[in-house]
């Protein structure tokens, strides 16, 4: 089991992982040069060896998404999607995540809906994060909410609402 937040006093992520008898810290990957960490919002774990990780990284009056990957032995620096025009004014967050394979994870969440962004849903193909077109009531000045729901192979359903 694994969780995921931020310590809002000293402006680092946290991570943590259950071994089935205690928690235990993990360090997050060092963050890119000129920036600062504003949190993880969300984890999701496939196997012991393939997780996500995702927050937000700040820099002055600009947010990026941030996806770190466990390989096993340590998270590692994934990617930083910008969002443009968002900033500390509007905002950017991750409501919700799934990884179902190694060339098949989600992530979705909130961009400022007043700067044309809205609902984003963000896929893994196995190399790259890519935004995924999404129905036009979720994007530009929307106050809808989605409801992206993913299918597992167990059959089980996996559900995240933006």
């Amino acid at each position: 089991i694994w969780a995921v937040g931020e310590d809002m006093k000293r402006n680092v992520p946290l991570i943590y992982h259950w071994n089935g008898r205690r928690w235990k810290r993990i360090a997050a990957a060092e963050r890119p040069a000129g920036w600062t960490y504003h949190g993880f919002r969300a984890v999701a774990a496939r196997t012991a060896s393939d997780i996500w990780a995702f927050g937000l990284l700040a820099r002055s009056d600009d947010l990026q998404l941030l996806i770190q990957h466990w390989d096993g032995q340590a998270w590692r620096h994934a990617a930083a999607i910008p969002f443009p025009g968002i900033s500390w004014t509007w905002n950017l967050d991750v409501q919700g995540a799934v990884a179902m394979g190694p060339n098949d994870a989600w992530v979705v969440g909130n961009a400022g809906v007043d700067t044309g962004t809205g609902v984003f849903a963000l896929h893994w193909d196995g190399s790259t994060w890519s935004q995924t077109a999404l129905p036009p009531e979720t994007t530009s000045d929307s106050r809808r909410n989605l409801l992206l729901s993913v299918r597992t192979r167990n059959g089980r359903s996996v559900n995240c609402l933006t």
